[in-house]
C-alpha cells in the first residue's frame, strides 16, 4: 500500500492524521491552477514542497518530507508542532 494516491486528475491525495481526512493537491503538468506543488514521485516517502496549508473544519499547515509530515505550529488540530509519519491511504 502507498502513503497517498496519485489520481488521474494531476492531484495527490493523503490521510492526514492530524485533521482526520483526506487533503489533495494538484501536482502534474496539464492542470489549470494558479499553483502546483512538486512531488518526488514516491508513494511510500513522499516528499511535497512547498509546504501545503489547508483551510477546511481545521487549519492544517504541513512540511512533507520522505513520509514524515511535520506540522507547523500554527495548525488547529491537536497535532500542530509535531512530527508524525504519515498512514497508508484510505478512504
Amino acid at each position: 500500500m502507498s502513503k497517498l494516491l496519485s489520481e488521474d486528475n494531476g492531484n495527490i491525495a493523503w490521510r492526514c492524521p492530524g485533521c482526520d481526512c483526506v487533503h489533495n493537491i494538484p501536482v502534474e503538468v496539464g492542470v489549470k491552477v494558479d499553483h502546483k506543488w512538486q512531488w518526488n514521485g514516491d508513494g511510500e516517502k513522499p516528499t511535497i514542497s512547498p509546504s501545503v496549508f489547508v483551510h477546511g473544519s481545521e487549519e492544517c499547515h504541513a512540511v512533507i518530507t520522505d513520509g514524515t509530515i511535520q506540522f507547523m505550529g500554527d495548525c488547529s488540530h491537536k497535532l500542530a508542532g509535531q512530527n508524525v509519519p504519515m498512514v497508508e491511504f484510505c478512504w
